[in-house]
């Protein structure tokens, strides 16, 4: 059921995901499976989140102990990046990164289910990158929130454009360029030198 609302979100848009379509797309004939195992529609988009982070963000941690303590701020943009990069990108069928763009934006669903990718491995490269910025860490925030939907964002489009191949390295590689500068750029907010 949780491929199935992938699926559903990328095919027809999120609007279009309720229990019963789930169920029908599934193939479940027992019409309160849904309901039974998830709850809700929050539940059951709760659970395609978690279960698709549980391993970027396992991939995120072991890439950020691979990491020196004293690593730029580039290196860990590349550890916030790379994991899920791969989790998407490297995966045959993959449509996380753009049902997780479409939940991302939504009123409803956005704040809540978004919570749920906020792991330990994310939380620490937001603070390590904020130890390393002369902003304060009220613009780092919003500038990693900002860099992280620039990062789904991006990964969707990819996605959805087929097997990228060895080139897969190479878009990293500018997404995580760019997404430092969206870290990095000195702003004018804090009186900081252009």
């Amino acid at each position: 059921m949780l491929d199935a609302a992938e699926e559903i979100a990328v095919e027809v848009g999120l609007g279009a995901i309720t229990l019963t379509a789930v169920q029908r797309r599934a193939g479940q004939s027992n019409k309160s499976a849904a309901a039974y195992h998830f709850g809700s529609l929050d539940g059951l988009l709760a659970a395609v989140v978690a279960r698709r982070m549980e391993p970027i963000n396992a991939a995120r941690a072991a890439h950020l102990e691979r990491l020196a303590p004293d690593a730029g701020v580039a290196a860990l943009v590349d550890a916030l990046v790379r994991p899920f990069a791969d989790a998407t990108l490297r995966a045959p069928g993959s449509r996380y990164a753009r049902f997780l763009a479409q939940i991302q934006l939504h009123p409803v669903y956005g704040p809540t289910t978004m919570g749920l990718s906020e792991a330990s491995s994310l939380r620490e490269v937001q603070q390590r990158i904020t130890a390393l910025l002369p902003s304060s860490p009220e613009l780092v925030l919003a500038r990693f929130a900002a860099a992280a939907s620039l990062m789904i964002d991006t990964l969707a489009r990819w996605e959805g454009q087929g097997p990228p191949g060895e080139d897969v390295d190479l878009l990293c590689a500018d997404l995580t360029a760019v997404c430092t500068a969206v870290l990095s750029t000195p702003s004018p907010m804090n009186g900081e030198a252009r």
